[in-house]
């Protein structure tokens, strides 16, 4: 038996035996809306990967999915606005 409770078929059984790659991905926020935002983004992610992807694909788009998340939790940055010139924060 394994850490989940499962057990795997025995050899013989009929039951063809098979070894996966998974990826999991979590999301650890309280808010309620950065959770939702997150299942948009991973159903979107899993529609854009290749048919079988690799590892490297996985990775640089859960990569750019991090990188995405960070800035929408980052605070905002005070910046100068074009058209006018006023500082905004």
């Amino acid at each position: 038996m394994n850490l989940f409770g499962f057990m795997p078929p025995l050899p013989g059984c009929g039951v063809p035996e098979s070894l996966e790659a998974l990826s999991v991905l979590k999301c650890l926020t309280d808010d309620p809306m950065l959770r939702e935002y997150f299942l948009r983004s991973v159903s979107g992610l899993i529609a854009g990967l290749p048919d079988v992807p690799t590892a490297e694909n996985i990775a640089g788009a859960v990569a750019k999915l991090v990188e995405l998340f960070r800035a929408l939790e980052a605070r905002p940055r005070a910046h100068r606005c074009r058209g006018c010139g006023v500082s905004c924060s």
